[in-house]
Formats: C-alpha cells, structure tokens, sequence
C-alpha cells in the first residue's frame, strides 16, 4: 500500500462516517418529533406557528427536531409581513390547534 492508497481510503472511511453521523442524527430527531404538518404550536418565547415542514437542529447535545412554519398572532391568524418561525425541540413546545380541527 502507497502513501496515496493510505490517504484515499483513510478519506473514505472519514466520508462515510460523516454521512453515518448525519443519518443518525436526522433518524434521532424524527423519532422525536411530536407534532405534524398543520400543527399550531407555541413555545415559550412567544413564537407561535402552523407547522409547514420539518428540520434537525443538532447543538452540544442530543439532535432535536424542528419545526418551521408560517408565524401567526394571537387570534392564530398568519401575520401580515410573512414571517417563517421555527421553533427548535420540543422542551416548552405547547398544541394549541391539531391540523384538521
């Protein structure tokens, strides 16, 4: 084995861990996830949003899901400048309308 053989393999092995990682921490914060698309949720900074999608956020601890949605005013209508919100984890995380109702 080459030096170059070395370093191209020693440069697989870190790929395919890095892409392990990333796998491990999107299967971790799905698992997690507690709330669904069309979801109205609030946490406790005020922000509350229907939830359109769905992201990780991985920080120094475990990954934790997050939900991205349309920012919406206390009698839960969008408001008018657009904004998207995205509330990180669960943790204060309250249902205030489940999608359908």
């Amino acid at each position: 084995m080459t030096e170059l053989d070395y370093k191209h393999k020693m440069q697989v092995i870190e790929t395919e861990y890095l892409k392990a990682k990333k796998q491990l921490y999107i299967d971790y914060a799905t698992s997690q996830r507690k709330y669904k698309v069309g979801d109205i949720i609030k946490n406790d900074n005020g922000t509350t949003i229907e939830v359109q999608k769905f992201g990780v956020s991985v920080s120094f601890s475990l990954p934790k899901p997050t939900y991205i949605g349309r920012e919406l005013r206390k009698d839960l209508v969008p408001k008018k400048n657009g904004d998207i919100g995205t509330i990180y984890g669960n943790e204060g995380v309250e249902l205030l309308k489940c999608a359908g109702s």
